[in-house]
């Protein structure tokens, strides 16, 4: 059964090891508590949103927070700690995404005295790297290639920009956690167009375009101390979608790829997990594209299912154990599903072209010791197909009308039919998600009290 800590009660901790406290449960943060729950560390988990599949995993105790992406978290790290154990034994903190990572880097004296992270000693270091802006001169400094780069602040500066650049381009937020991670530009017009639907997302960054296809993406994981490799990983994406989000990877050991990691991160003596993302251009070149630092990435689970479990590694250096043996090996193949469903049969497709090696799949949620996560993905995904499909209604619907505005009378009275009646489907698809809304969910039925409410109720 799933281990949920009551918000008043006391979790008895292991004598001879540090509890880990786990920041995020999506699927990266379950990774992480599988990690180390089957290595028998005593892992708490904090999380505001807990239809997560991750928050139903057996191997963490769950911990509700109102917010862990912003400056709440702080609130919530020195409220949780009381319950974590010894005063003589810190937490050793786990961090999900980069939202967490600023904010912790940024508030780390508050929390100094009550938990243990890796990184702690190196945060400016840190937090500077997790802002996209600071790249170019990373780059410079390391000698390595990087694509030409524009900062554009405001959107209307957007339009001033657009004569100087050589479509198509790519542009991404130089803040962490915006409403999109990366958008491709072919025009002028698409570049208006990002300006006028996401201005709250600026400032953003402008690069050129590495032609090539995901194939062409790398990637080195490493778990450095004081500057030092303590563990490595190489790996290849096979697929991302939408753009900029891993969905299917493999293991490839590069020795091209850990050179250009190493020299990216030389210098800069840093503890913890880190990683770097390459692009290898038509001449072979590779291009950095961005670090990961202060966290591991979302496709962890290629690493620790390949034979390098960064997470316990991280773990055992932190709380003075010895260090795990991390042998990368090339057995499996990881899979996102939850973002791209189609990706298993994408997969299947290619080994039956053998367009790829065939190896066994390491799925998002799905583990044999603990299945709650992945029944509660599917639950979701279910429930969620309904939007998904009126989603695409939608771009059929506007396909098909700007197709018959083209076409001869009698086949527009054809696609008018279509259109109608897709249009008929998706509202239909759209009614059935307004009824689920209109259900009240569990936190509305039982609203979470504040604690002055609780203290006062005590009092009467």
């Amino acid at each position: 059964m799933r281990r949920t800590a009551h918000p008043g009660r006391r979790v008895r901790c292991s004598a001879a090891r540090p509890t880990a406290l786990i920041v995020g449960m999506c699927a990266h943060g379950l990774a992480v508590a599988r990690s180390l729950g089957r290595r028998g560390v005593q892992v708490h988990a904090l999380e505001a949103n807990d239809t997560l599949p991750g928050t139903t995993t057996r191997h963490a105790a769950l911990h509700p927070a109102r917010d862990v992406n912003g400056a709440g978290l702080i609130d919530a790290l020195l409220e949780l700690r009381p319950r974590l154990g010894s005063i003589r034994r810190p937490p050793i903190l786990f961090l999900t995404n980069d939202n967490m990572v600023s904010v912790v880097a940024q508030a780390w004296p508050l929390l100094a005295d009550h938990y243990r992270l890796s990184w702690s000693h190196c945060r400016e270091t840190i937090a500077a790297l997790v802002l996209k802006s600071s790249l170019q001169g990373q780059c410079e400094r390391a000698r390595l290639p990087y694509p030409r780069t524009w900062q554009v602040d405001y959107p209307d500066e957007a339009a001033k920009l657009a004569p100087q650049l050589d479509f198509p381009v790519i542009a991404k937020p130089v803040r962490p956690l915006r409403a999109f991670k990366v958008r491709l530009l072919h025009s002028r017009a698409d570049l208006r167009r990002l300006a006028t639907e996401f201005p709250a997302d600026f400032p953003l960054l402008i690069q050129d375009w590495i032609p090539g296809t995901e194939g062409k993406l790398s990637f080195c994981a490493l778990y450095l101390d004081q500057g030092r490799v303590v563990a490595r990983f190489d790996g290849r994406k096979l697929r991302a979608r939408p753009m900029g989000h891993t969905t299917v990877a493999e293991p490839v050991q590069d020795d091209a790829v850990f050179d250009v990691a190493q020299r990216f991160f030389e210098g800069l003596e840093l503890t913890g997990p880190a990683s770097l993302e390459l692009k290898r251009d038509a001449h072979g070149t590779p291009w950095v594209i961005e670090p990961t630092v202060g966290r591991t990435d979302f496709w962890l689970g290629c690493c620790i299912a390949n034979g390098v479990d960064l997470p316990y590694l991280e773990y055992c250096h932190q709380a003075g154990l010895p260090l795990p043996s991390t042998k990368q090996r090339h057995r499996y193949v990881w899979l996102n599903a939850e973002r791209d469903p189609l990706s298993i049969f994408w997969y299947a497709c290619q080994v039956v072209k053998r367009a790829v090696s065939q190896r066994p799949v390491a799925l998002l949620y799905w583990a044999r010791d603990d299945i709650r996560p992945s029944l509660r993905s599917l639950r979701l995904a279910v429930g969620a197909l309904p939007s998904r499909l009126a989603r695409k209604h939608l771009r059929l619907w506007r396909t098909l009308a700007a197709t018959g505005r083209r076409v001869s009378p009698s086949r527009r009275r054809v696609t008018t039919f279509l259109t109608a009646l897709i249009a008929s489907s998706a509202a239909n698809a759209l009614e059935n998600d307004a009824r689920k809304m209109d259900t009240p969910s569990r936190a509305d039925m039982a609203p979470a009290d504040d604690s002055a409410a609780a203290k006062r109720r005590q009092g009467q």
